[in-house]
């Protein structure tokens, strides 16, 4: 009997080990499986994130205490587009943001875009400039300047503002409203 018991003693605790080695093991695994999501998470840029959100009722953060509230309805390179509540339509360098509130937790790959998606800032202020609207540019010092945008150059918009005109460093830009 006390050799049975003896034997009995020692695979319990070879199970008791074997219990142990496994737990380590999972979780092993798990600080492995935390530290490849966290890699592959650092690979998410801000654009991923702006492409998942389009639809959402997001708010930009800008330079000097601006917010823009509204549905985010384009992402693209370097760029969004919002409409807000009053039915205007915002083009915003994605440059300029400090922050944005009300993304969701996915992220968009950027293939998932159109190709029109991928065209830059100056193509999409050509698009407003065609349309011959009044807008409202809000510059990155604070100002506000009123006008019609004309011609977009490489690096610059020109503006038709109370009879004379105006050229605004694209960088300059932090958001340009205008009723579509």
């Amino acid at each position: 009997m006390t050799g049975t018991s003896w034997e009995s003693r020692l695979l319990e605790l070879f199970d008791d080990l074997e219990q142990q080695a496994a737990g380590l093991d999972l979780v092993e695994r798990e600080l492995q499986v935390s530290d490849l999501a966290h890699s592959e998470y650092a690979q998410v840029t801000l654009g991923d994130r702006l492409r998942a959100a389009v639809g959402l009722d997001v708010t930009l953060l800008l330079p000097a205490g601006l917010q823009v509230r509204g549905v985010l309805t384009r992402s693209g390179e370097g760029w969004v587009v919002l409409r807000d509540a009053g039915d205007a339509a915002w083009v915003v360098p994605t440059s300029h943001l400090l922050g944005v509130g009300g993304l969701g937790p996915r992220a968009a790959h950027p293939s998932t875009g159109s190709v029109a998606d991928r065209l830059p800032l100056r193509a999409l202020l050509r698009r407003v400039a065609e349309g011959g609207r009044p807008c409202l540019l809000h510059l990155r010092d604070g100002s506000r300047r009123e006008g019609v945008l004309r011609r977009v150059g490489q690096d610059f918009v020109e503006v038709d503002a109370a009879g004379s005109t105006l050229l605004v460093p694209a960088e300059a830009l932090v958001a340009v409203r205008w009723t579509p």
